[in-house]
């Protein structure tokens, strides 16, 4: 079986999150933190016992720990519960686990079935994580990608293409295309 809470610590803990393992009501959760969010995540065995259970988690977390995380100042706005299964949910399953995080009572909620890599714990955690590093671009050369782009679109095209000193007119001509 997958540990979807071990995963969910390492994509936590690269984003900068502390966090600590713990069992809260009986399940096995996590509790997670950093310097705007704070949260618990909680691993379900199925997507109906993520469906069944996930109200009565929440509300057992809140009359544990609410007054903690009222106290939190500015994080008591950004208290998360992570509800996962690692199982598959059918289409009925996964419509209910969606309408969870609609759900806008208590704290925030993120929820997800078949989360069993790395990607998939990333996909569900997307809204608390930072934005990832800008994509490094190789540097181009304008003009010779565009004469590239001409050479295929129109053999023998690009220099007059290019060449500043070539009119419109005289394009349209060599085309064969008439002004």
């Amino acid at each position: 079986m997958t540990d979807v809470l071990q995963i969910v610590a390492e994509v936590l803990e690269d984003a900068k999150f502390q966090t600590w393992r713990m069992e809260f009501s009986g399940r096995p959760s996590l509790g997670f933190e950093d310097e705007n969010i704070l949260g618990v995540a909680a691993s379900f065995e199925t997507p109906q016992e993520l469906i069944d259970g996930w109200i009565k988690f929440e509300d057992l977390l809140l009359a544990r720990y609410g007054n903690n995380f009222r106290q939190a100042g500015e994080k008591a706005w950004n208290v998360y519960s992570v509800f996962l299964t690692s199982q598959a949910a059918s289409d009925s399953q996964a419509r209910a686990i969606r309408a969870i995080e609609e759900d806008l009572r208590q704290t925030r909620k993120l929820a997800a079935h078949s989360v069993v890599s790395n990607q998939s714990v990333r996909s569900a955690l997307l809204p608390i994580l930072p934005l990832g590093p800008r994509p490094e671009l190789s540097a181009i050369n304008a003009s010779e990608r565009l004469a590239t782009r001409i050479e295929n679109l129109s053999p023998g095209m690009a220099s007059l293409v290019l060449d500043e000193k070539v009119s419109a007119a005289q394009l349209l001509a060599r085309l064969g295309a008439k002004p």
